[in-house]
């Protein structure tokens, strides 16, 4: 079973994260390890602190790892999943 690293930047707007495989990292960057900027905004439209927000743990313990994808990380959130799917069908 391979695992995932999770890369984690805070940043004045959210939060950056990356999600790779265990391997080291390349110089160049799979299009499938893109960085995604975590924003969590509350009712009044307010950007909160993502990086201590209790969905942001929520989410990061959503990804699927070899539950979908055999023998292989998998890169996005169940969420994500789920969204897609909704969309998709």
């Amino acid at each position: 079973m391979k695992h995932h690293h999770a890369y984690l930047q805070p940043h004045d707007q959210g939060l950056y994260v990356l999600i790779s495989d265990a391997q080291p990292a390349n110089q160049s960057m799979a299009r499938t390890n893109l960085v995604e900027n975590l924003q969590i905004w509350d009712a009044k439209g307010q950007l909160l602190d993502v990086f201590n927000h209790p969905l942001t743990g929520l989410y990061l313990n959503s990804f699927t790892l070899d539950m979908l994808k055999s023998g292989n990380s998998s890169k996005s959130s169940i969420f994500a999943k789920l969204a897609r799917l909704m969309v998709e069908n």
